[in-house]
């Protein structure tokens, strides 16, 4: 349902390191791209330390719906999360123009996309 998932899967067009270097909280993440332009970025947390005011690096402002959180209640999680999603601010990080300040649960991906 999600085109940038899927749309782009063959080519290096369809996905962005934003941090694959931050081995010191074992934090990765990436965006997947759509043709049309339309991203989700997500972020993987391999400790089981939760990672409050995570910040990362998003190119687009506005707000960013929170897709997948794999902690959620519903997945049997400890249901950390964004309440649903999160407004960018005008602080550049990771390379990109903005940032958005996020809880990042433990053993978790986190999935955004931001709204039109």
């Amino acid at each position: 349902n999600e085109p940038a998932l899927w749309q782009l899967d063959d080519t290096y067009e369809g996905f962005d390191w934003i941090d694959l270097h931050d081995a010191d909280n074992s934090v990765v993440s990436f965006l997947r791209k759509s043709r049309d332009g339309d991203i989700v970025a997500f972020v993987v947390n391999a400790t089981p330390v939760v990672r409050y005011n995570y910040r990362l690096g998003v190119p687009k402002s506005g707000f960013y719906r929170e897709l997948i959180n794999t902690d959620a209640e519903t997945y049997c999680g400890s249901n950390i999360g964004n309440l649903g999603g999160i407004q960018t601010e005008d602080v550049p990080w990771m390379g990109r123009e903005y940032s958005i300040l996020i809880h990042l649960p433990p053993l978790a991906t986190l999935a955004f996309k931001p709204e039109r």
